[in-house]
């Protein structure tokens, strides 16, 4: 068993979303998770899906059964596998024992054959239409960056840095010119 991530469209959104921390290479969008199944043999089995904070990673290479246990382990899905590929769309019914921007994994057992798999990518919990469009902005800008090229970049960073020292007054504007002076005068005698 496998544990791979899908794309959810932000219209699909109810109640509570999981919402990835950081972009996986080859996945443009902020995506919920997904759990893929490998085997025929495991149909009809039960698959139990739990959310584990940030903090317990260190404890993941335990047996399955002495990590449920832990207090701060939550089931989160439990269903009978009926097809290969299960959308967990990150619906979490309050009252739950985890505050919101928490980072989180998930961990998925198929009980009747004590086949394990965890998801180690972190998520983070997401309560409010704002804190998922921020997230999406985030995620947005970081794709963007990631398709530039070097001399892209450099315009883009010597633009942002630009605006940052307009925004400063007087001596504090003319403190931080001297600075960027001596770094690029440092830079012009190297090689």
């Amino acid at each position: 068993m496998s544990i791979s991530i899908d794309s959810i469209a932000k219209e699909q959104l109810k109640g509570y979303r999981l919402q990835r921390e950081e972009l996986l290479p080859g996945y443009p969008k902020t995506a919920g998770p997904a759990i893929d199944i490998e085997g025929d043999e495991m149909m009809g089995g039960t698959l139990k899906v739990y959310l584990i904070p940030h903090k317990v990673l260190p404890l993941l290479s335990s047996p399955p059964e002495d990590l449920i246990a832990l207090p701060n382990v939550q089931l989160m899905y439990e269903t009978t596998i009926t097809s290969w590929k299960l959308f967990i769309a990150g619906l979490l019914c309050p009252p739950h024992p985890f505050p919101g921007g928490d980072h989180f994994h998930i961990f998925a057992v198929a009980s009747n054959w004590g086949i394990a798999s965890v998801l180690s990518e972190p998520f983070r919990l997401c309560y409010k239409i704002r804190d998922l469009s921020e997230e999406s902005q985030r995620q947005r800008k970081l794709v963007r960056r990631k398709k530039m090229s070097m001399d892209e970049e450099f315009d883009f960073l010597l633009g942002k840095l630009k605006s940052n020292l307009l925004r400063q007054k007087g001596e504090r504007r003319s403190e931080k010119c001297d600075r960027m002076m001596e770094l690029v005068l440092s830079l012009a005698t190297i090689g």
